[in-house]
């Protein structure tokens, strides 16, 4: 029998709140709606103090109510996890008042909203970007702020997920190799990029990885280029099509290397070198030598030895002035009959002299 009167005494309670928060709606008396926004904030009741803040900020604009009635209707919203609304009314009390009571929490937290928005690096980053330049913003208008390390740590997370979208992209456009266009450029173009803007995040040795991977693609490349000028005949019997970035295998080297990896002939490690990680091709079986001439084995060696220092920037630039790239058209496959009109700069055999 308590218990039943203890349920009807709080639906009593709770009928007579609602009655009046219904009466606050409708009254004419700005005052009193304010005072009691205050006090629904203070209870946590956030929708209904953003209600009755609403209702009176435009008659109190201009004024220290309206000041205090902004920064709280924006408060009432963050509370609730409404960012985007928060955010809005946040950037609103700052240009209203830049110099007002709550001029710096505002500021400070129109970036941290963008924060809160910023999704999983899979998705678009840009509410990350836009953090970003909100939160370098409040640093340069409040450099005395006690907020700056807390905005230090939010700008280095957000930098680290924008590192790490970046080598998702890149990985991605690598694994789609020569799919539907040429996206061995587009992974060059977005590990570089993220190497630049990124120098300093976790991420960066993974997106050295993609550019690692494309560095032995082109040293794979003069091994057989090379071969077929010196001797008119091919060592891999691999075609490669002409790419922005330089010569690139079809099919790709992440292909190979993944049906190598399931057959069992091959194992990728990955290592330290000094700071930085380093992807390793380890056999599981002994090679058979007996394939390659010696010849062969000489010629690879004497490549090994050449461009082992080259980077994979270095050698996309030097391909492009190479006969049987430049002759080819853009995802194409290369002839490699056009060795025989190489340069100086390219060839690997003496010309012959004319009689």
């Amino acid at each position: 029998m308590k218990i039943k009167s203890i349920h009807i005494l709080l639906l009593s309670l709770l009928l007579v709140s609602c009655s009046e928060y219904t009466k606050l709606q409708k009254s004419t008396d700005n005052n009193l709606k304010f005072e009691k926004a205050k006090e629904y904030y203070g209870k946590e009741k956030y929708l209904q103090a953003a209600t009755l803040l609403e209702q009176v900020l435009p008659v109190f604009k201009g004024t220290e109510k309206g000041e205090e009635a902004l920064f709280l209707l924006g408060m009432s919203y963050f509370k609730n996890k409404d960012y985007l609304t928060a955010r809005s009314y946040f950037a609103s009390y700052y240009r209203s008042y830049p110099k007002g009571k709550y001029a710096e929490e505002s500021k400070f937290n129109v970036g941290y909203c963008y924060y809160k928005d910023s999704p999983n690096p899979k998705f678009d980053q840009a509410s990350t970007t836009k953090a970003l330049e909100e939160l370098f913003l409040f640093s340069e208008l409040f450099p005395q702020s006690k907020r700056l390390s807390e905005v230090l740590e939010m700008v280095k997370e957000l930098q680290e997920k924008l590192a790490y979208k970046a080598y998702l992209n890149a990985n991605l456009y690598y694994k789609l190799g020569n799919y539907k266009g040429n996206n061995y450029q587009s992974a060059v173009i977005a590990a570089t990029n993220a190497i630049k803007e990124y120098p300093n995040s976790n991420r960066v040795n993974s997106i050295y990885f993609a550019l690692g991977n494309f560095e032995y693609t082109q040293k794979r490349y003069k091994e057989a280029i090379d071969y077929y000028e010196k001797t008119g005949q091919s060592i891999t019997g691999m075609t490669y099509l002409k790419n922005h970035f330089g010569p690139t295998p079809a099919p790709s080297f992440a292909e190979i290397v993944k049906k190598m990896s399931t057959s069992g002939d091959l194992e990728v490690v990955k290592t330290k070198y000094f700071s930085y990680d380093q992807k390793k091709y380890l056999p599981l079986k002994k090679p058979n030598l007996e394939t390659l001439s010696a010849k062969e084995l000489d010629h690879i060696n004497w490549e090994i030895d050449r461009l082992s220092d080259k980077t994979a920037k270095e050698l996309s630039e030097f391909s492009h002035y190479d006969a049987p790239w430049a002759a080819a058209d853009p995802g194409k496959p290369i002839d490699y009959q056009f060795v025989f009109y190489r340069g100086a700069a390219h060839a690997v055999t003496e010309p012959e002299d004319e009689l």
